[in-house]
């Protein structure tokens, strides 16, 4: 782990090539969706991009994933009668806790933990029902906004 992301906020930090090239590419993206301070709704345990984005969690805490699933959906549900608009949302393609992401993402998101998948569902859910749409996309991440959010597509 020799390679190092071009970002302020991980100086002397060094990962392996194939991640540090598919978070730049993440980083980069994402600075044409969001600004500092913005609600920002990351999931699949990417919460490092709050801190490297400078954004807020929508769901209240940078790893929502760890919710309870029954607090998962009611924190999605207070944030949208909380906060005035839709987040944009970047979600992991595979498991990033697995030490071979990003290579294993033809692996997918086989997490057989079921608060996992429920918490997952209830963020599809979310999705479908705000029509969201993919904007960007690299090997592992996928940026999302919602379909009435002209300014961004």
């Amino acid at each position: 782990m020799v390679h190092p992301v071009s970002h302020p906020m991980l100086k002397g930090q060094f990962t392996t090539k194939d991640r540090a090239n598919s978070l730049q590419e993440l980083i980069t993206a994402l600075s044409g969706y969001v600004k500092e301070d913005d609600h920002l709704f990351a999931y699949e345990h990417i919460q490092l991009v709050y801190y490297l984005t400078k954004t807020r969690p929508y769901l209240y805490h940078s790893w929502p994933m760890l919710y309870p699933p029954e607090d998962f959906g009611t924190k999605l549900k207070q944030a949208q009668r909380e906060k005035k608009e839709l987040p944009i949302v970047v979600r992991a393609k595979s498991n990033t806790k697995t030490r071979y992401w990003p290579q294993d993402v033809d692996m997918g998101l086989q997490i057989t933990d079921s608060h996992i998948n429920d918490c997952r569902l209830i963020a599809i859910r979310f999705l479908k029902a705000n029509k969201y749409t993919v904007v960007w996309e690299n090997t592992f991440f996928q940026i999302l906004a919602p379909l009435d959010s002209n300014s961004l597509l």
